[in-house]
């Protein structure tokens, strides 16, 4: 059985049946051929998985029957915001947002701190991506992606999180972020702090201690914005991969 995941919105969900719209019904009929009898697995991107039995196809619709509900699948168990300065060349945020959704990124903020460079922020394309790696990830949880913020706006609102962390070159590296998440193993949701091309200043890393931020370290080697992105997450999320620690129950 394919695990091909699709994506349909909440609205779509009835009972012990759904339906599939627009692109997604396209690809399945069209491209996939499938049709009436076949299996397939749907996500509504709010931690709802469904696998479904597809019972009807037209030109627009695909209309299924629920045969599982899983919540929680293929999620960590820790809730990791990651809140990183936007890096000037497209391809490369592209690819971040893209793995770092696949990794288990919870939500983006992009952020705008003192040495970040002049760009266009694409929130709209961001978000697309973050649907196409949620969906080939088989994850259930659509990353919601903010616009861009202010480094001080950020730090000065609130922020509910259990462990909040701002990377930084200059640390120690005996300070590596393992280390630093180790020390708070009770931690559930953790905001992630990574900054531009052009790092983060000692300002604005002293404001953010201030402002109930742990300086970590990646090690001794200078990573580019989009790689220290990804090897956080990597780090805060990898304990968790592949877990099964999610609920299931049948239709109905």
């Amino acid at each position: 059985m394919s695990r091909e995941f699709f994506y349909t919105d909440a609205i779509q969900i009835a009972g012990a049946s759904l339906t599939l719209s627009g692109d997604e019904s396209k690809h399945i009929t069209r491209v996939l051929r499938k049709g009436p009898g076949e299996r397939i697995w749907v996500t509504d991107g709010a931690d709802n998985a469904y696998e479904c039995v597809i019972r009807a196809t037209d030109n627009h619709l695909v209309a299924c029957e629920i045969l599982s509900r899983h919540h929680h699948m293929n999620e960590s168990l820790l809730d990791v915001t990651l809140a990183v300065g936007v890096v000037k060349n497209p391809s490369r945020m592209d690819w971040m947002v893209e793995k770092c959704t696949e990794l288990g990124i919870r939500k983006f903020i992009p952020i705008r701190s003192e040495r970040s460079v002049h760009y266009t922020a694409k929130t709209q394309r961001w978000s697309a991506l973050a649907m196409a790696a949620m969906k080939q990830s088989m994850r259930c949880w659509l990353p919601p992606v903010e616009s861009v913020t202010e480094f001080a706006t950020l730090l000065s609102g609130p922020l509910p999180y259990d462990l909040k962390l701002i990377l930084h070159e200059t640390i120690d590296p005996s300070l590596h972020l393992y280390r630093v998440a180790g020390l708070h193993p009770d931690a559930r949701k953790v905001l992630l702090l990574v900054g531009p091309e052009g790092g983060f200043s000692d300002e604005e890393v002293a404001l953010a201690e201030k402002s109930g931020f742990h300086t970590a370290s990646l090690g001794t080697r200078r990573l580019r914005t989009e790689t220290a992105a990804v090897a956080a997450t990597t780090w805060m999320t990898a304990q968790d991969a592949g877990n099964e620690n999610h609920s299931q129950r049948p239709s109905g």
